[in-house]
């Protein structure tokens, strides 16, 4: 006999399985595809994405954060696309703010190579970092750049010709604004000093000499002489 008032209310069970399983199966499907999707921008070089968030919404991916070139964004939606099961891939990654002037600067003590201002990528930070360990493997390197976007041409090679010849100098720093080059500091010798305000006059392409205020060794004893044969005095020290 056909009785719905016996039998309905067994429906109500199965309905909140159905419900529960499908929400499972929903939330284990989305888990799956985002740590695919975490593990395809991890592959990618370092100069794609700063900051890569992942979500999941179904089948759908969802990636936030900052993108240092419109290369490296289609790179991340590409790898994330070509994971299995991925049905559609938003990519939300803003762009990174210009920097205007573009400024870099660089300073040392005989304990701390101290670097400051604006990097372009990490693998331009992860050059100009070793380049301030070579050039002073003794110091700690404190690096407080900031990502930017509107480096100069040649941005790299000149950060780190700058470390170099800080390095050469007691309390050596440089500076660069957009190209604009400025060092200061004290030469240990006079031969030091002699290349220091030489390698001014022979600056990389793109940089122009801003200020050179660069002190010679300091003289001890201090000697200084004059001596006179007929006409003629030579003067020493």
């Amino acid at each position: 006999m056909y009785q719905p008032g016996k039998w309905w209310p067994g429906l109500i069970p199965l309905a909140a399985l159905w419900a529960g399983g499908t929400a499972l199966k929903t939330d284990f499907v989305e888990a799956d595809l985002a740590g695919k999707a975490k593990a395809a921008i991890g592959a990618l070089p370092a100069d794609a994405v700063d900051g890569p968030a992942v979500s999941a919404a179904g089948r759908d991916i969802r990636i936030t954060g900052t993108g240092f070139t419109r290369q490296g964004a289609e790179q991340a939606a590409k790898a994330v696309d070509d994971s299995h099961g991925v049905r559609q891939v938003l990519v939300e990654l803003k762009a990174l703010d210009p920097a205007k002037p573009w400024r870099f600067s660089a300073k040392h003590d005989a304990a701390r190579f101290a670097l400051d201002g604006n990097v372009p990528l990490p693998s331009a930070r992860g050059k100009i970092n070793a380049a301030a360990k070579a050039a002073l493997p003794s110091a700690a390197v404190a690096d407080t750049m900031k990502y930017a976007d509107g480096a100069p041409a040649g941005f790299e090679a000149m950060a780190i010709y700058a470390i170099g010849e800080a390095a050469k100098l007691r309390d050596g720093a440089v500076s660069l604004v957009d190209g604009a080059y400025t060092i200061t500091g004290s030469a240990p010798t006079t031969a030091v000093y002699e290349a220091s305000v030489a390698a001014t006059r022979a600056l990389p392409a793109g940089m122009t000499l801003a200020k050179a205020d660069i002190d010679p060794p300091e003289a001890k004893p201090f000697v200084w002489g004059a001596a006179r044969a007929g006409d003629n005095v030579t003067l020493t020290g």
